[in-house]
């Protein structure tokens, strides 16, 4: 229970950071551009509108633009993210495989 708040409180730091650097003006060229139709089926919100995954990467969306009728999303990938998110699925794992090898005692 005490990693899963400290993973929780690693990743909202990480947000946090991550959310800075996007308010820094970055250059639309350090952006990935998305057209949206030819992602959507493939994509999984992390938080509407703000977050998403992508062939197992994280995207933070820093804006949305309709461009001839089509809808682009400019992201930023959030590797930092991704990484604790990593860790933290690793350790789930393991915490859970190690509980299957022990034996209740009755």
């Amino acid at each position: 229970m005490g990693f899963y708040l400290h993973a929780i409180k690693l990743r909202a730091e990480a947000r946090f950071e991550f959310k800075e650097k996007l308010e820094a003006s970055i250059a639309e060229f350090d952006l990935d551009i998305f057209e949206w139709n030819a992602i959507k089926e493939s994509v999984s919100w992390e938080e509407e509108g703000k977050e998403f995954w992508l062939k197992g990467q994280l995207y933070d969306v820093v804006t949305q633009k309709t461009v001839n009728g089509k809808k682009y999303i400019y992201c930023l990938n959030d590797t930092k993210e991704e990484q604790i998110v990593e860790q933290q699925l690793k350790l789930t794992s393991n915490s859970n495989s190690s509980d299957k090898n022990h034996k209740t005692i009755k």
